[in-house]
């Protein structure tokens, strides 16, 4: 029988935004590979007929119960997150209406304890690999907002007698989470390697940004060296001008005038006018060998304008794209502390497990990668799994567990074998 996955996350103010982009689907580029965008349309809220702003929502549920004046702490939970689902074989035997039935009697249960005006949303992802439910409930109790009392442990705990039973009786086979089906959830190395691996991303997007933006200030440079030459070609037009100017005016000035059969100008005048002519015409040959150049240097420079503008438009998005994925990346990583500490509460205080051995710990890490479909990419690294594996059998984690586990990554070892003696025969397999 299927198990029930019922998760808490604690969300303050500073994580409605992040977490409404991912639930409604509002990113651009979704940093989580396991979102399929041609099932995002079979999403859908059971709470909410359209998408909503849950900073505004949950304000909105808030005001409408909350009694006296008293500011609400910037620091305190406004919503508590339920994350509901199960594995992928429990949905395989629902169709698409059962399987809405599921999460609808699940949000059922959840309003008849808790009101039903205080959940905020309930939205249903049917474009990951395994269906499942974001449901945030606003945790208003007596005109007051107060996670703490309204999630308390005794709450948290009838929550995980009833729950599963409500779903029984509504005809789904389904029950309670066992302890061992959680324990992979703990393992530290699995935390830190999901966090650094989100952090490697980020500071490789932070990487590709700075390239970006040391190829947009070369080009500016370039760009503008290019517009100094063409300041310099406008000026030596404008020169031209103002010569062709004073001639015009010193035509005016030395006019000649009619007297008996011929021209009459002064030595003087006829001598300045000449010299103007000849700069004149020296100037216009200078002048007319660079308009060509200046031709291609305003084409080229209308070019380079064009791809400036393109590269600072994409700088601009990418930025933008950076600061969301850095949100989310923020918000999982709290989340993922959140968990464990949960995880880690549910252990001590249900379970009464306080501590694990070294071997049992190991052989956890190796089984909860299988899980995953993490296999071991190198000889040496699968024969220490094994070995793992094998000390794992003096601990509490099942025997048809433990060997099922010791059977991939055996499989694993053979192709290995295989694989170094067809190398060493000059073969291929």
């Amino acid at each position: 029988m299927s198990m029930i996955v019922a998760r808490m996350q604690k969300m303050k103010a500073g994580n409605l935004s992040g977490i409404q982009r991912h639930n409604q689907r509002e990113f651009l580029n979704h940093s989580n590979k396991d979102i399929d965008p041609t099932r995002t349309e079979k999403n859908y809220d059971l709470a909410n007929d359209e998408p909503v702003d849950y900073k505004e929502h949950v304000g909105e549920i808030i005001d409408s119960q909350r009694e006296g004046t008293r500011a609400i702490r910037k620091d305190a939970v406004l919503v508590d997150e339920w994350i509901i689902t199960s594995n992928q074989e429990f949905f395989k035997d629902l169709s698409e209406s059962d399987t809405r039935r599921f999460f609808e009697e699940s949000v059922a249960y959840f309003s008849d304890n808790f009101g039903s005006q205080n959940v905020a949303y309930a939205n249903v992802h049917l474009d990951e690999t395994t269906p499942h439910m974001h449901m945030g409930i606003v945790p208003m109790k007596d005109g007051k907002l107060t996670s703490k009392t309204v999630f308390n442990r005794e709450t948290l705990k009838r929550i995980q007698e009833e729950f599963p039973k409500h779903l029984q009786e509504k005809g789904f086979n389904i029950e309670r989470g066992e302890e061992n089906s959680q324990r992979k959830n703990l393992s530290i190395e699995t935390y830190k390697e999901v966090v650094n691996s989100a952090k490697q991303e980020a500071q490789k997007e932070v990487e590709n940004l700075k390239e970006k933006k040391a190829e947009t200030k070369k080009e500016i440079e370039k760009v503008n060296a290019k517009n100094s030459k063409l300041k310099n070609i406008s000026q030596k037009i404008a020169d031209v001008f103002d010569l062709q100017k004073k001639l015009k005016e010193f035509e005016q000035k030395a006019k000649p005038t009619l007297t008996g059969n011929g021209l009459k100008v002064s030595l003087k005048d006829f001598n300045d006018l000449k010299k103007l002519v000849l700069a004149v015409a020296k100037k216009n040959i200078k002048i007319t060998r660079e308009k060509d150049d200046l031709k291609e240097s305003f084409d080229e420079l209308s070019r380079d304008n064009i791809k400036l503008e393109n590269n600072l438009e994409r700088l601009i998005n990418d930025k933008a794209d950076l600061k969301k994925e850095n949100e989310t990346l923020f918000e999982k990583m709290e989340q993922l502390k959140d968990d464990l500490a949960v995880y880690q509460d549910v252990l001590e205080h249900d379970f009464g497990v306080t501590e694990i051995s070294e071997k049992e710990y190991n052989a956890r890490l190796v089984l909860s990668k299988l899980d995953r479909g993490i296999q071991p990419h190198k000889k040496p690294i699968a024969e220490d799994w094994l070995k793992d594996l094998e000390k794992g059998k003096d601990t509490k984690i099942k025997r048809s567990r433990l060997e099922e586990g010791m059977k991939q990554v055996k499989a694993k070892l053979d192709k290995f074998i295989k694989l170094a003696k067809a190398k060493f025969m000059g073969l291929e397999l």
